[in-house]
């Protein structure tokens, strides 16, 4: 009996001292100077939903619209992958200046349009490899306690602006359905420099070795992509009937940063 007692006494010995190491741990505060670092940098990572949005004027009004012009437009978002590199500096305090250029890569954003008194269906291929260069001011909170850990997380917001540049051999094509693949006409519509504004905000684990933060960003085109529509190859003048044609972005992007 005094040797199982003797057992039970050393297993119960074991099991405080294992969670009192936990505890301990827990306690720590991982990367503690980093708060007062003034310049990191890091990789990031993620998903994008881009699509165009059209400004229709006054003449997209159906009895307006000339003959060989667009009078309708169906459009969706695609998806894309971004990856890059960020780089931080500390202004004051909590308030950062954050460059982060990123590749954007993948599948061309497609619209589909109708032309008046036009039985064919056209799609607007675009942009699909753009180099990615935003920069914004950050706000970050102060740490807080997550999971029993102390200090491990913040959140904050950033908003900035951005300049795209797009690389590939043709940015937009203008193709009739029944051609398709088959010497279809092709036509470059869209400028390949576009400017605009973001916003954001996302969350930061810190860790004992990284801190990966997860954040959702808005982009919107503020210029105008739009050529000036002219008749080339048979191609007739489409894009009269619209204002302006932007790139927006949806982004979900994971940042680790050392």
């Amino acid at each position: 009996m005094q040797y199982l007692r003797r057992k039970q006494i050393v297993f119960g010995f074991i099991l405080v001292c294992l969670c009192t190491q936990l505890n301990a741990q827990r306690g720590e505060v991982f990367q503690p100077d980093h708060e007062y670092e003034k310049f990191w940098m890091g990789i990031s990572v993620g998903g994008i939903k881009s699509f165009y949005e059209f400004d229709r004027n006054r003449a997209f009004i159906s009895r307006y619209v000339p003959n060989g012009q667009v009078d309708s437009v169906f459009y969706n978002a695609t998806p894309m992958f971004n990856m890059g590199l960020s780089a931080t500096l500390r202004i004051k305090g909590r308030l950062m200046l954050r460059a982060n250029p990123m590749l954007l890569l993948g599948t061309p954003t497609i619209a589909k349009y109708y032309l008046k008194n036009d039985t064919n269906t056209y799609k607007l291929y675009g942009n699909s490899s753009i180099i990615h260069l935003p920069i914004a001011l950050k706000y970050e909170s102060q740490r807080y306690d997550f999971l029993n850990y102390r200090d491990m997380m913040r959140h904050y917001v950033f908003v900035g602006g951005r300049f795209d540049y797009d690389f590939s051999n043709s940015t937009v094509t203008i193709n009739k359905s029944s051609n398709l693949g088959k010497g279809a006409i092709t036509k470059t519509m869209l400028n390949k420099m576009d400017l605009g504004y973001e916003m954001g905000l996302g969350l930061s684990f810190i860790l004992r070795y990284a801190t990966i933060s997860p954040e959702i960003k808005f982009s919107y085109g503020a210029f105008d992509l739009k050529k000036p529509s002219t008749i080339a190859n048979g191609v007739p003048v489409i894009f009269n009937s619209v204002d302006k044609i932007t790139s927006n972005y949806i982004y979900f992007t994971i940042h680790i940063e050392n």
